[in-house]
């Protein structure tokens, strides 16, 4: 077994995964995010093979030339998606949320996996201050706990993912939990209470 050297936060790992690698794109999985074409036409699902990479009708193989570790960082987040569509993310995703946001969570109708993937696509986590820290960002209460609950998801989803690719074996990278605060709120109301 080849000892890994390298490590990676698992957000800047999907980030590669998407943006550097375009897995997401290369696999055709834009219908599970939300953002893709329709399955259309066998010609039309080949120019798109074609345009990310792979050879067509050569004795390479179908798929586009994609780095082994994407391969399996993308397989991981196929398998997030099929969790979290049969209810298997349960004991995982979600827990411990504030009471403030738990109205806001029997609610939520988003998927957090295609959150997390178009997040990690802009390079951004979701923005769980919208309007910056005025007071009068003309949003209400719900809405503030509505963005920070989408937040806290994408998080929990990260971390998920994490979980799962720490246990392979045929990943060539470490993959460490976000770098990233789960509640950074907290941290920022115990600045503001110094000042």
């Amino acid at each position: 077994m080849m000892r890994k050297c390298d490590r990676m936060d698992v957000w800047a790992a999907l980030q590669w995964v998407v943006q550097d690698q375009k897995a997401d794109m290369a696999y055709n999985d834009g219908n599970l995010l939300g953002y893709g074409e329709q399955p259309g036409s066998i010609t039309r699902r080949v120019m798109n093979m074609a345009q990310y990479g792979a050879v067509i009708g050569g004795s390479n193989g179908s798929m586009p030339d994609l780095d082994p570790d994407a391969e399996i960082i993308w397989i991981g987040v196929e398998c997030l998606f099929e969790a979290w569509r049969t209810g298997a993310l349960v004991g995982e995703v979600g827990l411990n949320v504030p009471v403030q946001m738990q109205r806001c969570l029997k609610k939520w109708r988003r998927n957090p996996v295609a959150e997390m993937v178009l997040s990690a696509r802009s390079g951004v986590m979701p923005d769980w201050m919208p309007g910056g820290w005025q007071s009068d960002s003309g949003l209400t209460r719900r809405e503030v706990e509505e963005c920070r609950l989408n937040y806290i998801m994408v998080w929990d989803m990260l971390a998920a993912l994490c979980t799962r690719l720490q246990g392979s074996h045929r990943l060539g990278i470490v993959v460490e939990m976000p770098g990233i605060p789960r509640l950074p709120w907290h941290g920022r109301k115990k600045v503001q209470q110094a000042c």
